[in-house]
C-alpha cells in the first residue's frame, strides 16, 4: 500500500478526518441553506413589490409629467393613480407643526389595502377603503376631494 493511503487510513483511524469532514459537511449545508432562505425572501420581496408601490409601475417626478404620458396611458388601457407628496407647515389646535403631506386621486392604491389607523398607539385596520359620500367621508371614514385627515405625531 502507497504512503500515502496508509497515512490517511492512520488519521481516519485516529479521528481527525472525521472531525474535518463533519465540519465540511455542516459548512456546506449552512451555506445551502442561507442562500435557500435568501433565495425565498427574494422571491417574495418580488412577488409582493406591487403591494409597498401600491402598482405594478411608479413613474416618479418633480415636475408635471407631459399630457402626452397621460394620453399614452389612456390610449393602452392602464390604470393610473396619481399623489403629490411635500413638506408643509399645518396650524393645530397647538399651533403650527411640520406636516407631511400626501395628496392622492380616489382610485389610490391601484393595488394593495390602504390602512388606516385612528391612532398612533391602536392597531391599523386593513380593509379596502369603499367610495366616498357626498359629505367627503365614506362608511369607514375615507375621505373625499376637498377632505383632509390628520394624525398624531410621535412624541
Amino acid at each position: 500500500m502507497p504512503l500515502a493511503l496508509r497515512m490517511l487510513a492512520r488519521d481516519w483511524r485516529a479521528g481527525e478526518l472525521r472531525v474535518l469532514a463533519a465540519a465540511l459537511v455542516v459548512a456546506v449545508a449552512s451555506i445551502t441553506s442561507v442562500s435557500f432562505f435568501a433565495d425565498r425572501v427574494s422571491r417574495a420581496l418580488v412577488r409582493d413589490a406591487h403591494q409597498l408601490l401600491g402598482a405594478d409601475l411608479v413613474l416618479v417626478s418633480d415636475h408635471p409629467w407631459k399630457p402626452a404620458i397621460g394620453e399614452e396611458i389612456a390610449r393602452r388601457g392602464l390604470q393610473r393613480a396619481e399623489g403629490v407628496n411635500f413638506i408643509s407647515m399645518a396650524r393645530g389646535a397647538n399651533g403650527n407643526q411640520l406636516a407631511g403631506v400626501k395628496a392622492v386621486t380616489e382610485n389610490y392604491p391601484l393595488r394593495g389595502r390602504l390602512r388606516i389607523a385612528s391612532a398612533l398607539t391602536r392597531r391599523s385596520s386593513s380593509h379596502t377603503v369603499p367610495p366616498c359620500g357626498p359629505d367627503g367621508a365614506g362608511a369607514s371614514g375615507a375621505l373625499g376631494a376637498g377632505a383632509m385627515r390628520s394624525r398624531p405625531r410621535k412624541g
